[in-house]
């Protein structure tokens, strides 16, 4: 029967020694090193999506040019129509796909999409794909994810972080 005391003063050190300790406690990161450890990590994923990028132009034997943002495009088929400029409505038929192949969205099951450049909603690395184009120009475009749907991709089929083929062709300016 004295055993229960001996019990009761065990659980007693036992939960004292649970709490938290001051060594314990996960220590603030300065705000410029946390900056210079995203950084780092940003260039290393940069460059293996650039790497990504080249082995897929590479294989399939591309022609690409690159903008100075990464946005890797090739005129496919060179239209007669005027320059598109910023403002310009645009009608435009699509394929968009991933790196892999795969095709998420197509203009054959959604119908040709129609934007205004440079105003409406639609991916920053397409609206600036575009003031290079042509009523009529045929394109191939690789968006590095950034400049497509970043983060979070798409909600639907575009997963987050992903890197896009868009085949455009603008029918109406």
């Amino acid at each position: 029967m004295k055993v229960r005391p001996v019990i009761y003063v065990l659980c007693l050190l036992l939960l004292s020694g649970c709490g938290e300790q001051p060594e314990d406690r996960q220590k603030e990161i300065p705000m410029e090193i946390l900056k210079k450890e995203l950084e780092k990590k940003n260039k290393v994923w940069v460059a293996a999506e650039k790497t990504q990028i080249e082995k897929y132009i590479e294989r399939h034997r591309l022609n690409m040019k690159t903008t100075p943002n990464g946005i890797y495009y090739q005129i496919l088929e060179k239209g007669i129509g005027p320059a598109i400029n910023e403002g310009d409505k645009v009608t435009v038929s699509y394929e968009i796909g991933l790196l892999n192949g795969e095709v998420l969205y197509t203009s054959k099951e959604k119908g040709p999409k129609t934007f205004q450049v440079g105003k409406d909603y639609i991916e920053s690395g397409i609206q600036q794909v575009m003031m290079m184009l042509n009523k009529g120009d045929s394109a191939l475009i690789i968006l590095p994810r950034h400049l497509a749907f970043g983060l979070t991709g798409d909600y639907n089929k575009i997963p987050p972080n992903a890197t896009v083929v868009y085949r455009i062709r603008v029918l109406n300016q």
